[in-house]
C-alpha cells in the first residue's frame, strides 16, 4: 500500500469548495448503487490507494476517475451512475404495501437478491437494469409488486427461473413475521465468524452471536472448581474430565469428544436462553461457534415458529487447516495461533467427529475455502430451507395474497 504524505483535495468548481476525500463518503455513495458494504469499502480503499500521488482533483475528474475504475473491476452496470452529474439524476421512488413511500435503493433490492446465491456482479446487473427500465418507462413512483415483478422478470432473463423462485421465496418470507435464524458451526480456523458477519450483512440482519462469547460469560460467573470443563477449549476439554472406572479395577481415559459433548452440552444453555429470545422478539440472527453440534441446531429447529437454517463449516484438507490456523496469528495474539498450531491433531479430530455428525443429522456441510463462495453456498441452503415452507408463485407474490404458511 502506498503511503500518502498528505490529503486528497477534491475541488468543486461550481460550489467553489474544497474539501478532503473520504473513503466512508465514497463507501456510502457505492453502497447507494448497489453494492454491498464490504465491496464498496475495498474499492473505495483501492481507489485511495491508486490517487495516493495525486494533491487535488475536481468532482468533474473523481466522478470520471471512478466510472473508469468501475468499468475495470468488472461493475459495468454501476458506470452509468458515476458517468452523470448528481444534479441530472433521476430520482425512483417506491411506494410500499402500508402506503409509503421510499427512495428506490440498488443496495436494497441487491439485498433482496442475494438469496438466489448468484454472482454478485449478476446481481448489480439486475438492479442497474430494473433501475434503467423504470426511468425508461418514465416509473418515477413504483408501488412494491410492481417493483417485486420487474425484478422477478428481469432474473428470469440474467439467471433462470430457478434463481427467480429463490427470490420470491425470501419475498414470501419476509411478507411473514417469523425471523430468520441461522445457525454456523464448525471448529477453530474455519471461518465461522467472518462468514457468519458476511452473511448477515448481505442480509441485512444486525443481530449475531457467539457461541464463544456465551461460554466466556458463563466461565466469569461459574469457577473453574465447580464445572471445570467450561474453563477449557473445546478441543481438550476432555484432559479434565474424571477417569471411569469399570468392574475388573481398571480405568478408561475419557476421549476427547467426551469433553467437547461435555462442554458443548453446558454451553447450550446459553444459546437455548439466545435462540428462544430471538423467536419471542421475532428478530432475525446468525448465531457461530464450535458449540452448535449438529444434534443440538437438529433440536432448535423443531416446534419453533421461526425459520431455522443448521450449517456446519469444514476444511477438509489438513494443509489448508494449519494455514488457517497460522494465519489466525494476525487477528489473534500469536500466542494463541501457536497454542492452536500445537493442539492441530486435536483440532482435526473434534472436526472428524463434527463431519460424521453432521451427516448422521442431515446438517448441510460446507467445505469452500474462498469467503464469497462459502457466502453463497450458505445463501443456497437457505435458500434450500425456504422451499420447504414457500411456494414462491408469482402471481400470489406480486398480488400481495401470499399467506404465513405457519
Amino acid at each position: 500500500m502506498t503511503t500518502r504524505k498528505g490529503k486528497l483535495i477534491v475541488v468543486d468548481e461550481a460550489e467553489e469548495t474544497r474539501v478532503p476525500f473520504l473513503r466512508g463518503i465514497l463507501t456510502r455513495s457505492l453502497q447507494d448503487t448497489g453494492v454491498p458494504f464490504e465491496d464498496a469499502y475495498q474499492l473505495a480503499s483501492d481507489l485511495r490507494d491508486r490517487l495516493a500521488e495525486v494533491d487535488e482533483i475536481t468532482t468533474i475528474e473523481l466522478r470520471e476517475t471512478v466510472a473508469a475504475f468501475l468499468e475495470e473491476r468488472g461493475f459495468p452496470a454501476l458506470v452509468e451512475h458515476y458517468a452523470t452529474p448528481r444534479n441530472e439524476r433521476v430520482s425512483l421512488y417506491v411506494r410500499d404495501r402500508g402506503d409509503n413511500v421510499v427512495p428506490f435503493s440498488k443496495s436494497t433490492l441487491v439485498q433482496s437478491l442475494e438469496v438466489c446465491a448468484e454472482p454478485r456482479e449478476l446481481l448489480y446487473g439486475v438492479a442497474a437494469a430494473v433501475e434503467n427500465w423504470l426511468l425508461d418507462e418514465g416509473m418515477l413512483e413504483v408501488d412494491s409488486p410492481t417493483l417485486m415483478r420487474v425484478t422477478y422478470e428481469h432474473l428470469v432473463a440474467a439467471a433462470g427461473e430457478r434463481s427467480s423462485r429463490r427470490y420470491l421465496r425470501w419475498q414470501e418470507f419476509t411478507d411473514t413475521t417469523r425471523p430468520l435464524i441461522l445457525l454456523v458451526g464448525g471448529v477453530t480456523g474455519t471461518g465461522k465468524s467472518t462468514i457468519a458477519s458476511l452473511t448477515a450483512h448481505r442480509l441485512g440482519i444486525i443481530r449475531t452471536q457467539s457461541t464463544d462469547m456465551l461460554r466466556e460469560v458463563m466461565r466469569r460467573m461459574v469457577p473453574r472448581r465447580l464445572i471445570p470443563s467450561l474453563h477449557e477449549s473445546s478441543f481438550n476439554a476432555h484432559r479434565v474430565l474424571p477417569r471411569w472406572g469399570r468392574e475388573d479395577g481398571t480405568t478408561v481415559e475419557p476421549h476427547l469428544q467426551d469433553g467437547y459433548l461435555m462442554q458443548a452440552g453446558e454451553v447450550a444453555v446459553g444459546i437455548q436462553g439466545v435462540f428462544q429470545r430471538a423467536v419471542q422478539e421475532q428478530v432475525s440472527m446468525v448465531m457461530e461457534g464450535v458449540h452448535l453440534h449438529p444434534a443440538l441446531q437438529n433440536e432448535l429447529s423443531d416446534r419453533v415458529d421461526a425459520v431455522v437454517v443448521p450449517s456446519l463449516l469444514a476444511t477438509i484438507k489438513r494443509k489448508s487447516l494449519r494455514k488457517q490456523l497460522a494465519g489466525r496469528g494476525a487477528s489473534v495474539s500469536s500466542r494463541r495461533a501457536e497454542r492452536y498450531l500445537d493442539h492441530l491433531d486435536d483440532i482435526w479430530e473434534l472436526q472428524t467427529f463434527l463431519l460424521s455428525e453432521a451427516d448422521q443429522h442431515d446438517v448441510p456441510i460446507i467445505t469452500e475455502r474462498e469467503p464469497d463462495e462459502m457466502v453463497r453456498r450458505l445463501m443456497r441452503v437457505i435458500a434450500d430451507r425456504l422451499e420447504k415452507e414457500f411456494e414462491g408463485d408469482p402471481e400470489r407474490v406480486f398480488s400481495g395474497s401470499a399467506e404465513n404458511p405457519a
